[in-house]
């Protein structure tokens, strides 16, 4: 699940406004990029909160 909650201005170098979303997701995609590149440290688990979710940030392209 993917979810847009935010969405505001970001101050690149003070003084390029850029657009960024927050995007909430139930799924750590870094964890999982890690862990085919095999370089997770022993014991790592996917970077969830105690709701069982992440928050990335999302720039336009």
């Amino acid at each position: 699940m993917l979810e847009v909650v935010a969405t505001g201005t970001w101050l690149y170098a003070d003084s390029v406004p850029t657009v960024v979303r927050v995007i909430q997701s139930d799924h750590d995609f870094w964890f999982d990029i890690g862990e085919a590149g095999h370089d997770l440290s022993d014991g790592e688990t996917p970077h969830l909160n105690e709701s069982g979710l992440v928050l990335l940030p999302a720039y336009p392209a």
